[in-house]
């Protein structure tokens, strides 16, 4: 006869699986009723699939506060091995949740070394799971606007692609960038690099990948990261960019995986 705690997890799974097909294929039927072309439902539906660990680790932080205890895992002793940072790489990292990535970015500050990350995630939350100090510049990929807020040059995020706002309207003054202006984000990050002062080694995170591929053609974003990586040689830099392998097309990976000096 079966366990019967495997029995109650198996039932468990199953009314889990059912609920999520359920409100997977009625945010499906929503989305049709739009009139989108084919090309802008793939875009909502790959935005969509981006924004499931943030909805599942919302919905875990409620049950952890209802509960009082920790939904987390074991931590398994087997973990990828991590070789030693070298200025002047870039870092593939493979991985659902950006953790590791933002590991080794607060590990290569504590060294010295000028960082700035550049993160599809609010700030604020960004902040508060990977514990990132409040002088730490982090500026946001996101299209969300506010119509009563204005750059300091009065030019909206849809214009310039770079502005000011609330972030998780939790009043922290952050900026933000439009993921469809890559040059205007290329640009930032030359000058943060040249910027850095001789003899640092600056720290560039990047995490949205997947996202700026959802926004822009697949080749210019690709550009963007050979740019970069030519940037980040040049200027003795670090360059760590998480990304969800299964997010992407197997094509896209490996073309991305190419240039990237090193894959954990």
């Amino acid at each position: 006869m079966a366990d019967e705690q495997k029995v109650r997890e198996t039932r468990s799974w199953l009314k889990g699986y059912d609920k999520g097909m359920r409100d997977a294929w009625e945010a499906m039927r929503k989305l049709t009723r739009r009139g989108l072309t084919p090309a802008e439902l793939k875009i909502m539906l790959d935005s969509e699939v981006q924004n499931i660990p943030r909805a599942v680790d919302e919905r875990k932080k409620a049950f952890e506060k209802a509960l009082g205890v920790s939904l987390d895992e074991e931590k398994k002793s087997a973990f990828r091995e991590i070789p030693e940072m070298e200025a002047g790489q870039s870092y593939l990292v493979r991985e659902d949740r950006p953790s590791i990535s933002f590991e080794l970015f607060k590990q290569l500050i504590k060294e010295g070394n000028p960082p700035l990350c550049i993160v599809r995630t609010p700030p604020k939350t960004t902040r508060e799971r990977y514990t990132i100090p409040e002088d730490i510049r982090i500026l946001w990929l996101t299209k969300s606007e506010n119509p009563h807020r204005k750059s300091s040059s009065g030019i909206l995020t849809a214009t310039l692609g770079i502005g000011a706002m609330d972030a998780d309207s939790g009043g922290e003054d952050n900026t933000y960038l439009s993921p469809t202006n890559l040059s205007t984000i290329l640009s930032i990050i030359v000058d943060f690099l040249e910027g850095a002062g001789d003899g640092k080694n600056p720290v560039l995170l990047l995490e949205g990948v997947e996202y700026l591929i959802t926004q822009n053609e697949f080749k210019s974003v690709l550009r963007f990261l050979q740019n970069i990586n030519e940037k980040i040689a040049m200027r003795d830099a670090y360059f760590i960019v998480p990304i969800t392998e299964g997010a992407l097309e197997q094509k896209q990976f490996k073309l991305i995986e190419k240039e990237m000096s090193v894959v954990i």
